[in-house]
């Protein structure tokens, strides 16, 4: 039986990343934005609730995407930088 290969990342692609943060984000955004409604909703009552609620979810969702593609782009340009220095992650197959 052959040993365990060694794979090194020298490159990643910066829109896949990017699309990947983003979409991440998003998640993590939907889920400020819920407890941020429900916080609007201890303070301004049941109206609260709704309009924190739904305002929360659409800024948590839009404004997580487009801070998690622009992070992901730029965490890409530089670890590209630094794997072309240093060399790329190496993982064991």
């Amino acid at each position: 039986m052959a040993g365990p290969t060694v794979v090194e990342i020298k490159k990643l692609d910066m829109m896949s990343v990017a699309k990947v943060y983003a979409a991440t984000m998003a998640i993590f955004g939907a889920l400020y934005g819920l407890l941020g409604g429900i916080m609007g909703g201890m303070i301004g009552g049941a109206v609260g609730l709704i309009i924190g609620l739904i305002i929360g979810l659409i800024m948590g969702v839009i404004g997580g995407a487009i801070m998690g593609f622009l992070m992901g782009a730029i965490c890409v340009v530089v670890y590209n930088f630094v794997a072309t220095k240093m060399g790329g992650v190496k993982f064991e197959a």
